[in-house]
């Protein structure tokens, strides 16, 4: 296989377009979809300048939330609690 990416390089890698029973394929590098999160069934979008073809990830609304959220709960996003006199005084739990 040929190397793959640098950081904000253009790479491009030979591949081939297949029969895959009555419909036509194009075998993808595991490098490129592990690079983008893809997977077998991923959903993609098609696009041609009528010299490329460009594919790109379908991602939900809310792709990534999930994950987002977690690294959200674990860092304090409010200030201590500090108290003030009428809590320490007046106000009774």
């Amino acid at each position: 296989m040929y190397p793959m990416r640098q950081k904000d390089a253009v790479h491009n890698v030979r591949a081939k377009i297949v029969q895959v029973g009555n419909a036509t394929g194009l075998r993808i590098p595991k490098a490129f979809l592990v690079e983008l999160g893809l997977e077998r069934e991923s959903e993609v979008e098609l696009a041609s300048d009528g010299a490329r073809l460009v594919v790109t990830p379908v991602r939900g609304a809310r792709d990534g939330w999930a994950a987002a959220f977690a690294r959200a709960s674990e860092t304090t996003a409010l200030d201590p609690h500090a108290s003030t006199k009428f809590d320490e005084d007046e106000w009774s739990w």
